[in-house]
């Protein structure tokens, strides 16, 4: 919990009573609150994560527990911030750092960096901040001005982000096509010339530089003419071959932020955004144009390995590409499985690679410290979005105002 410093006080003063009221007891009784936790195991764990604060002077405010049972007491431990916890603690134990208002940008940045990304807690009635803050943070569910349990199927569905999932959201519009045969790339012939392999060193200059370029900062900003210039892109290339009607179909626009049913006085909102820097390593060119322009299409730039094709149309497409602006770069190269261990600085792996190499990076991508990549062989346009919740309490600002102005015909 980070609280504004200017308001820790008065809310801790409040928090300690609240906890006072709490009984610990047997689940199955009605007046119990807190019960205990799972096993022997777990209870000696978070006992000696709170000793060990407590030994440093950090405890704020703990309870007595019954004599009997796997009870761990309710407490709150100071943190100087989240980046002080190795893990999660599964229990009653609440970590209460404080912050300078002008310092709140910067909390945001500290949470994001730890690349957990499932559910983020606001409380605030100023709207500008609201929106400043949601726009930055890495979550796949944000609440702003509510709890944050009891997401509801359809209305507000529920899935992260990072290190807390790479898949679409249980309840959300993609979740039930992720049961169904995927559209796989079409299996065209592979070219058998022999490729150079890529450096590491090189690979992750190469992404460095396409992740930090103006025109992929740019990119997320064309939101009304994307579909334009990818068709231009296309036509633009003397290769008049690559122009067919599979290729053309994977041009399409992201889907607008999506309003979906609630109670009254609640606001859903469910927003697609690109993953980032997707890296591809296609062995066919044409099976290349369709994963590059489907995660083009979604606003995602896009360093492409292509193992079987002339430099020289490389070349053309990499410059009309650049002088539209496009995000993406083509490089004649492959690379080993093995460096995926540790590139970094991209958010997802696509290939149309066969099932043993395919197996060969999901083994390398699962060796990787850090948020999880999800590999790609489809050219469904979810795949390459992440899916954010939006939900907020609209009468705990004092009133809700599209209430207010709703006018009946």
């Amino acid at each position: 919990l980070y609280l504004q410093e200017d308001i820790a006080d008065n809310l801790l003063e409040m928090l300690f009573g609240a906890m006072d009221q709490l009984q610990l007891g047997n689940p199955w009784q009605l007046s119990t609150d807190v019960g205990p936790v799972i096993d022997l195991t777990a209870m000696r764990k978070i006992e000696r994560h709170c000793k060990n604060f407590e030994a440093q002077g950090k405890l704020l405010k703990t309870m007595a527990v019954p004599e009997k049972g796997t009870f761990i007491a309710p407490t709150v431990l100071k943190v100087s911030g989240i980046e002080e916890l190795g893990e999660e603690i599964f229990g009653p134990v609440l970590h209460v750092a404080t912050f300078k208002g002008k310092d709140i940008d910067n909390v945001i940045e500290t949470i994001n960096a730890q690349n957990y990304g499932l559910t983020f807690g606001l409380h605030s009635r100023v709207d500008s901040r609201v929106q400043h803050l949601i726009g930055k943070i890495k979550a796949g569910n944000a609440y702003v001005n509510r709890n944050q349990i009891g997401a509801i199927v359809g209305s507000q569905p529920f899935g992260g982000e990072g290190l807390s999932g790479t898949g679409p959201k249980a309840g959300g519009p993609h979740y039930v096509k992720r049961f169904l045969k995927p559209a796989e790339i079409q299996n065209l012939p592979t070219s058998q010339a022999q490729i150079q392999l890529l450096p590491l060193s090189e690979l992750q200059q190469q992404i460095n530089t396409l992740a930090t370029c103006p025109r992929n900062s740019a990119w997320l900003s064309y939101q009304a003419n994307r579909q334009t210039l990818l068709r231009r892109w296309v036509d633009e290339t003397s290769d008049t071959s690559l122009i067919t009607s599979e290729l053309l179909a994977q041009i399409v626009s992201p889907t607008q932020p999506l309003h979906m049913p609630g109670p009254t006085g609640e606001l859903n909102v469910l927003s697609e955004n690109a993953r980032g820097m997707v890296l591809c390593i296609a062995h066919n060119f044409k099976r290349a144009l369709i994963l590059a322009l489907t995660a083009l299409s979604q606003g995602n730039c896009v360093l492409m390995l292509v193992t079987d094709q002339d430099r020289g149309q490389l070349h053309e497409l990499n410059d009309v590409a650049e002088r539209l602006s496009v995000p993406i770069t083509f490089i004649a190269a492959n690379i080993k499985p093995q460096d995926l261990i540790s590139v970094q600085n991209f958010t997802a792996l696509v290939t149309d690679a066969d099932t043993d190499t395919m197996r060969e990076l999901r083994i390398a991508l699962a060796e990787r410290e850090g948020t999880l990549i999800p590999l790609i062989n489809e050219k469904s346009a979810e795949r390459y979005i992440l899916e954010r919740h939006l939900c907020v309490d609209t009468t705990a600002a004092g009133g809700n105002a599209s209430l207010i102005a709703t006018v009946e015909d």
